[in-house]
């Protein structure tokens, strides 16, 4: 039995290949066909029967349909569908990954008012920064005290 080739994993050992959600429209028009037949043996038939299997119909056919969602994520089609949780390191973007913890004593210049927050340039490089305790006018000089993780702290310079 050849089954199903999963392109992306190419049936490798271990991952079984997928035939992707067909069977979700297949379980559904086995219930919508269950309904109608068990409307008709109850109207043409025996309506004990008729009624036994639309209970059936209405309890089993959704409770395979939800089972078959929870079995689509194990699936290859599945697990390209499905995206894995982000590692901490995607989420959390540090100042050593992008080149901020060098900027730590540097001075510049800002760019917009900070109240807290606002726009510096510092050696050259237009950054996101947050004033350290008093609100920061615009075109003032300034420098870098700290940097938490994505976090810039700046403070204004005194004029000497």
């Amino acid at each position: 039995m050849s089954g199903f080739v999963n392109r992306r994993s190419g049936n490798l050992p271990g991952r079984r290949a997928s035939a992707g959600l067909v069977h979700i429209p297949v379980l559904v028009l086995l219930l919508l066909g269950l309904v109608a037949l068990s409307f008709y043996l109850m109207f043409k038939g025996s309506p004990g029967i008729g009624l036994l299997l639309l209970l059936l119909s209405l309890i089993v056919v959704p409770a395979l349909i939800v089972l078959s969602l929870k079995a689509i994520p194990r699936t290859g089609w599945g697990q390209n569908l499905v995206r894995d949780n982000p590692t901490a390191e995607e989420v959390t973007a540090t100042g050593a990954a992008s080149g901020l913890t060098e900027l730590v004593g540097k001075s510049g210049k800002t760019v917009t008012r900070c109240r807290p927050s606002g726009m510096a340039v510092i050696d050259g490089r237009r950054v996101d920064v947050v004033a350290d305790g008093t609100m920061i006018d615009s075109k003032c000089p300034v420098e870098v005290v700290r940097v938490e993780g994505n976090r810039v702290v700046i403070q204004k310079v005194q004029a000497s």
